[in-house]
């Protein structure tokens, strides 16, 4: 009786392990992998965007228009009395930036996703300029900053291109440097396949 009940808990673990084993193959199985698609990226080497220098433009499908423009505006508001430095970024007739109802463009992390399609409260638009982040001084010659995208470190601004009504998914890795008074732009990436959702960085 014994030897009988030791040998019907081994056949009962030899069959659970089986189960097992079959269950996390099947699983493993069903895991499916989707390839990023082919991207073009850019080394910027750290090009810089400061006030008093021209803005940097960048013209993606040749045609002597800027499709993104990084620049610095100089705004003065005499009621307030105050003089503002806009940091601002532009799309052109054939590109696009995604912007919010309080006028913003989002800052993405490494691995997000950018739709094709509006999201999350962003709308893909052409012929934009939007602020991203401002110096302000007053009169008595105190100095603040302000606006979204103050202090981010190596995030990604996605922008969208309009080839043969197609849409080509890009972004730019930069840094807003508020102690340098700059905006650092890293790098450039765009999908080489129209109609692809891609990943920041």
């Amino acid at each position: 009786m014994g030897h009988k009940s030791i040998a019907m808990k081994g056949r009962l673990f030899l069959a659970v392990a089986v189960a097992v084993l079959l269950l996390i193959s099947c699983k493993k199985d069903d895991v499916i992998i989707v390839p990023q698609p082919a991207m073009d990226y850019t080394d910027l080497h750290d090009s810089i965007v400061r006030y008093s220098q021209p803005p940097l433009l960048f013209d993606f499908d040749g045609d002597g228009f800027s499709d993104l423009k990084f620049g610095v505006v100089l705004v003065g508001d005499g009621s307030a009395g105050h003089d503002k430095r806009q940091f601002r970024v532009s799309s052109g007739i054939h590109s696009k930036l995604a912007v919010n109802s309080s006028e913003q463009v989002p800052i993405m992390n490494r691995g997000d996703l950018i739709p094709l399609a509006n999201f999350s409260g962003y709308e893909w638009w052409l012929v934009s300029s939007v602020l991203m982040v401002e110096r302000v001084e007053n009169t008595g010659g105190q100095i603040w900053w302000q606006g979204h995208w103050q202090g981010a470190i190596k995030k990604y601004l996605p922008f969208q291109m309009i080839r043969n009504n197609q849409r080509f998914n890009g972004w730019v890795e930069l840094t807003v440097d508020v102690p340098g008074e700059k905006i650092v732009l890293h790098r450039l990436a765009m999908c080489k396949e129209p109609e692809k959702e891609i990943k920041a960085g």
